[in-house]
C-alpha cells in the first residue's frame, strides 16, 4: 500500500479510464519518488501496488492499472 495524502489525491482526481492521464500519473508517482520506494521496500514486477483504493500491477519502468 501506497500512502500520503498528495499521492493519493493525485490517484483520486486521474481519469483511470484515460491511457494519458494513466501515464502522465505515473509520470509524477515516478519523480516524486514512489517507485524508488516501492523497490527499497522490495517491490518485484507483477507485485500489486493499492493507491487510495486503485490497484496497479508494479513494473519498473510503470504500473499497470489493473
Amino acid at each position: 500500500y501506497v500512502e500520503g495524502k498528495k499521492i493519493e489525491g493525485l490517484v483520486t482526481v486521474t481519469n483511470m479510464k484515460d491511457y494519458q492521464s494513466v501515464a502522465h500519473l505515473m509520470h509524477i508517482l515516478k519523480k516524486m519518488g514512489v517507485f524508488r520506494e516501492l523497490e527499497k521496500e522490495g517491490a518485484r514486477e507483477g507485485d500489486a501496488v493499492y493507491i487510495a483504493g486503485t490497484q496497479f500491477e508494479y513494473n519498473p519502468d510503470t504500473m499497470i492499472l489493473t
